[in-house]
């Protein structure tokens, strides 16, 4: 199972509903899950678009509509194409990852969720501040 998240790739069941993006693999302990999956189309390199995830998964693999249980979800690692509002991620250099991270900030914010950055403590070598 994937767990680990980065600013351009994920768990097919950490996106939200209209994102798209390229399969990277498919993991998972069960290996009739990865066979599952195989047999559905859902290998690398494929494009994939999640349009629910509740109650079930529901994606868009090559113009077919498909219904994955959670554990299915969490065994896809995708790279994240689109996000909802269909605008492209940019991926180019430093310049893309910071154009990235503005615009989850900026989703962030809008869906009323609050964001602190503090400010490193740091002690002078006597104890004192």
């Amino acid at each position: 199972m994937f767990t680990d998240f980065t600013i351009f790739g994920s768990s097919l069941s950490l996106l939200q509903p209209g994102e798209r993006g390229v399969v990277n693999g498919v993991e998972s302990v069960y290996e009739a899950t990865v066979q599952e999956l195989r047999a559905m189309g859902i290998v690398p390199g494929v494009t994939i678009i999640l349009e629910q995830r509740s109650p079930a998964y529901k994606v868009i693999v090559g113009g077919d509509r498909l219904i994955l249980c959670q554990k299915s979800a969490d065994a896809i690692y995708v790279r994240l194409t689109a996000r909802s509002n269909s605008a492209p991620i940019q991926a180019a250099g430093m310049a893309g990852v910071l154009t990235a991270l503005f615009q989850w900030l900026g989703a962030t914010q809008k869906n009323n969720r609050r964001i602190e950055f503090a400010e490193p403590h740091i002690q002078s070598p006597q104890g004192k501040d």
